[in-house]
């Protein structure tokens, strides 16, 4: 209700009343920005490509963005401050801000990846790339640790890498180092005791320890191939007459063709 114009306009006609009032509509600005950011990330997503066409089904009455700079500008109220974290991304990816660091009054924003995660699935696929006539699987869950009450299977065993009837692998966001000692190169024993037991549950004659290659562990890759480990424990095992090997080995970024089953 405009109170002055009412005092104008409505004065004598007491049954009257002026007033102004906004149209809702979904074609506003921020709408529009956040309809062209949609539109930009479906054609760079596959697996959540599903999401953001359902979601563009919602903006269906909305226009895309024809001056990006000019919807930015757009004066939000209070009552939807719950679009400016929206809008700060939609900035990133339609005026191609990145996330490194730098200064101003801006919030900036950072992607946090999981490294030993990304490390273990970068080497499983470059891998598979090197070994092409070889059967290899990834996060194998097919086999348990322990059984309880003789009915349940418990604690599963998911090696990185299963080449089927021959190598277990696992990698490890890890550096090494035999500055403290020559002979166990900071190996860690309880990854140690899980190898041997996923050579013995797998029946394997040979697991690999794969690190990431850096200038601090060069020295060590070519020391490290002078020398040889085997699980002495697995003389008590019977599926194999030797003894289980170790092997030591670190993936170089970017990935060469030095892993072949």
């Amino acid at each position: 209700m405009l109170f002055s114009e009412n005092l104008k306009h409505n004065l004598i006609h007491k049954e009257r009343f002026f007033t102004e009032s906004d149209e809702f509509i979904l074609d506003i600005p921020p709408n529009r920005l956040i309809k062209s950011t949609l539109e930009f990330l479906k054609s760079k997503t596959t697996i959540h490509k599903f999401k953001v066409t359902k979601s563009l089904q919602m903006l269906d009455e909305v226009q895309l963005s024809k001056n990006y700079k000019k919807d930015f500008e757009y004066k939000i109220s209070r009552h939807f401050d719950y679009y400016e974290t929206l809008l700060s991304w939609c900035r990133i990816f339609l005026q191609k801000e990145t996330f490194t660091p730098y200064k101003g009054s801006n919030e900036a924003f950072a992607l946090l990846f999981p490294m030993e995660k990304l490390f273990e699935d970068y080497v499983a696929h470059m891998f598979k790339i090197a070994n092409e006539q070889v059967k290899i699987k990834t996060q194998d869950k097919t086999k348990f640790l322990m059984n309880k009450n003789n009915s349940e299977d418990c604690f599963l065993l998911k090696p990185d890498l299963y080449i089927q009837d021959h190598i277990i692998a696992d990698t490890k966001w890890k550096i090494l180092s035999d500055s403290n000692d020559k002979k166990q190169y900071s190996i860690s024993q309880s990854d140690l005791y899980q190898m041997f037991a996923y050579a013995a549950k797998f029946k394997v004659k040979e697991v690999w320890l794969i690190y990431p290659l850096c200038g601090r562990t060069l020295e060590l890759k070519e020391k490290s191939k002078k020398d040889e480990y085997f699980f002495k424990a697995s003389d008590f095992l019977n599926f194999l007459e030797g003894r289980i090997k170790l092997k030591i080995l670190f993936a170089p970024l970017p990935f060469t063709n030095d892993f072949h089953a």
